[in-house]
């Protein structure tokens, strides 16, 4: 599974709060995916070609995708942002990289040095 990074305006761009279109996406990544992360708010900053600087907020979420259907869930994500962001000129959409489960003392497998040898080999874990 690969793990993809959301970053997206608390605000549109006449300053009205995004708030709800945020948990119309989270709810939407619920029912599509079954989950996300949601990580601490950021900032984001930049300057324009006039030299203007501009500071804004901005909602951050992971989302863990796997199997077979990744690249379908991955562009249903985009236009579901697409839609609910609809001033945006764009949107930073990052791929993390692989992740993987790793066994808890809970499981009753456990967590074997094959299975260790196989994370730093960057290879799938065992479901």
């Amino acid at each position: 599974m690969r793990i993809y990074r959301f970053i997206l305006p608390k605000q549109d761009n006449a300053g009205s709060s995004m708030i709800g279109s945020f948990s119309l996406l989270k709810d939407y990544i619920l029912d599509v995916i079954g989950g996300y992360t949601e990580q601490p708010e950021v900032a984001g900053v930049w300057k324009d070609s006039q030299g203007q600087f501009y500071r804004d907020g901005s909602f951050v979420l992971d989302v863990a995708i796997g199997g077979d259907f990744r690249a379908q869930a991955v562009k249903s994500l985009i236009h579901r942002v697409r839609s609910l962001w609809p001033d945006q000129i764009s949107f930073f959409v990052a791929d993390i990289g692989e992740a993987h489960f790793v066994p808890g003392l809970a499981d009753p497998v456990g967590l074997t040095e094959e299975i260790l040898a196989d994370v730093a080999r960057g290879r799938a874990l065992p479901s």
